[in-house]
């Protein structure tokens, strides 16, 4: 019986140390996430943990995976096939998720001013285009970029200024044609959003008809993008998803102290090339840090008025909270 009691304290000795030893056991090991994301602006946290290591700190391996279409990485998140989604901007977010807003959580919020506009309506240099009303008259060729939900914005701010649509022509561009000076020659004006505005602002490649553009006629200060998870991520993959919303918090708190150093990356991950000028970013703000909705809740109640999303939703439960992804 002694012997019996003996072996009964060892294996609970073991368990014991086990159970103490098990958190330090898992942090050890090596996570792993699938990240869709948008090669744009509204990744650049993403980019900065990338390459400033901050993954590789925290022991998780992380697959990027860039968006084909875009929007469809709403669903992929949403369902559990991608670990996050990066780099959406807000306007495709807010209506491929409005069906079950309340299946994601949002990691961070990026979002424009007027005092710190991401959009700029332009013209180019050999176009004797100076106003918006110059782009009222028939005929004006107005690009955007594709893709997006930019058409029903223009649509909708030509509208608020009495300009039939048979005055003017929508045409859709991919990022690359839109740094094309070839595009340039068959437009009227564009619609561009950083770091496209400075880019070609900085090369003196077109003449800016109107600053903070969205920003001032859509509404301010605007949500532009967003970064997300979703609930059966959080609830399969707690860990990897606690250890990337840390690293993406890293690189939050990198941007804000060094932006010089994040344009840098941002350059580099979408090939801008070694300029000096500055690009204007824009604010990216942790999920902790969205205590008031205010300013999400008039975003998603403008979409609907410019017929970017079909009905009013609540996002107010897709903010992840810190309970969430605790130990």
């Amino acid at each position: 019986m002694k012997k019996v009691l003996i072996i009964v304290n060892i294996l609970l000795f073991v368990v014991l140390v086990f159970i103490l030893s098990y958190p330090r056991i898992q942090a050890g090991r090596v996570k792993e996430i699938s990240i869709v994301y948008n090669k744009n602006i509204n990744s650049l946290p993403l980019f900065v943990a990338q390459e400033n290591g901050y993954f590789d700190s925290l022991k998780l391996k992380v697959n990027l995976v860039e968006v084909g279409r875009p929007g469809d990485e709403v669903e992929q998140v949403g369902r559990g096939a991608m670990g996050a989604g990066f780099g959406t901007s807000w306007d495709q977010f807010a209506l491929k998720a409005s069906a079950s807003p309340e299946i994601y959580r949002i990691i961070y919020n990026v979002k424009a001013s007027i005092t710190s506009p991401q959009s700029a309506l332009v013209s180019p240099k050999n176009k004797n285009i100076r106003t918006f009303r110059d782009l009222t008259k028939r005929g004006a060729r107005i690009g955007y970029l594709r893709d997006t939900r930019q058409m029903d914005m223009i649509r909708y701010i030509m509208a608020s200024e009495r300009v039939p649509e048979e005055n003017y022509n929508l045409m859709p561009y991919t990022f690359a044609e839109m740094k094309d000076e070839n595009t340039l020659r068959f437009v009227d004006a564009m619609v561009v959003t950083e770091p496209l505005r400075t880019y070609l602002i900085k090369h003196n490649l077109v003449n800016v008809i109107e600053d903070g553009f969205l920003e001032k006629r859509v509404i301010n200060p605007m949500m532009f993008g967003v970064g997300y998870t979703s609930r059966v991520n959080v609830q399969l993959n707690k860990d990897g998803v606690a250890r990337l919303v840390e690293s993406l918090s890293e690189a939050i708190n990198f941007i804000r102290k060094d932006p010089q150093a994040a344009e840098r990356i941002l350059r580099k991950y979408l090939d801008l090339g070694e300029d000096t000028f500055s690009i204007n970013l824009p604010t990216y703000e942790k999920y902790s840090e969205i205590s008031d909705l205010t300013e999400i809740n008039r975003t998603l109640q403008k979409f609907v008025e410019m017929q970017v999303m079909f009905r009013e939703v609540s996002f107010d439960n897709s903010i992840l909270r810190r309970d969430e992804i605790q130990k």
